[in-house]
């Protein structure tokens, strides 16, 4: 008997959010998971329902962890290309819901222009 064509995928989201709600959670929980069932490669059968949880909180943004079930029998598909859809897809399901995933924070220095090099010295070696 051949094994059902079957795999399991883990996908985290960090949110920036400005202010903590239980319900805000339970309703990006509810949008994550509703847009990955819109891929009818997902399986959406008993013990294998998509499932979105908040497994991370920082101080300004929440880790949110999808774990969702895929069947690609004999297809030509690629389980990494449907991950890759799938996290789009949800990225832009974020974005409509007004939600931003965070980005790295980069760091200003506002020196006084007396202390800024206007040259670039030679580099001999």
């Amino acid at each position: 008997m051949e094994p059902i064509p079957l795999r399991k995928m883990i996908q985290d989201f960090w949110i920036n959010f400005v202010q903590f709600l239980p319900e805000l959670i339970t309703g990006l929980v509810v949008i994550i998971v509703d847009g990955i069932h819109t891929f009818e490669e997902v399986v959406r059968s008993e013990g294998k329902m998509p499932m979105a949880f908040v497994s991370n909180l920082s101080a300004s943004a929440m880790e949110i962890t999808v774990h969702y079930w895929v069947y690609l029998p004999g297809t030509t598909v690629s389980v990494l290309a449907l991950k890759s859809d799938i996290i789009i897809h949800t990225l832009r399901v974020l974005k409509k819901a007004s939600m931003h995933i965070p980005t790295s924070i980069l760091e200003i220095k506002n020196y006084p222009p007396e202390l800024i090099r206007k040259e670039i010295p030679d580099q001999a070696h």
